[in-house]
Parts: structure tokens; C-alpha cells; sequence
């Protein structure tokens, strides 16, 4: 099932703002930081025809997700979630591709 380009573009964009409004507090005591999760396999997904292939278990990915708090991380990248976010920096034409392939 392609992902909407709304949904795409809004990722970005709580993306953009998490890096800019990390930078603008820097040096103070907030931390922001950013959670790039995988598919995770919710009861939102319960109703479709068939399970997202390559979801991840709620359960681990809520236990990465709390490893990466404990251990003062800004930005958590889980599961295929790391594979974008490298993805993105290395070969962002191709990933996009194979993001939005079929809208």
C-alpha cells in the first residue's frame, strides 16, 4: 500500500521543525528529541486485509524506543526507521522512489 504524500511530507516537516527547534534550544535545559520509528504493528493496522509486511512488534519497538530515552539520545531511530534516516542522507532520490512508488 503506497504511503500518501500528505503523510510523507508531514514526516518531513516534524522532522525539519524537531532539528530547527533543537538548535534554538540548545544550551538550555530542554532536550527535544525525535522518535524515527519502523511500521509498528498497532491495532490501527488490525483491520486492513493483511498485517504491513516488515511491522514491527509493539512491544520492542516501545522497548528501543524507552533504551534510546534512557540513554539521553536526541534523535532514536528504530528498526527501518534507521534505514531511512541513512537512506535519506545517502541516496535520498532512490528512497523517496521506493517510498512513494505506486501514488
Amino acid at each position: 500500500m503506497p504511503r500518501p504524500r500528505v503523510y510523507c511530507a508531514t514526516k518531513a516537516a516534524v522532522h525539519s521543525f524537531t532539528v530547527s527547534l533543537r538548535w534554538q534550544l540548545a544550551g538550555s535545559s530542554v532536550q527535544v528529541v525525535e522518535i524515527i520509528p519502523p511500521v509498528v504493528d498497532t491495532p490501527l493496522h488490525h483491520g486492513m486485509p493483511s498485517a504491513p509486511p516488515m511491522a514491527m512488534a509493539l512491544e520492542r519497538f516501545l522497548d528501543r524506543a524507552m533504551r534510546g530515552l534512557d540513554a539521553g539520545k536526541d534523535e532514536i531511530p528504530i528498526g527501518l526507521g534507521r534505514l531511512s534516516q541513512i537512506g535519506a542522507r545517502v541516496a535520498p532520490k532512490p528512497l523517496f522512489s521506493l517510498i512513494n512508488r505506486g501514488d
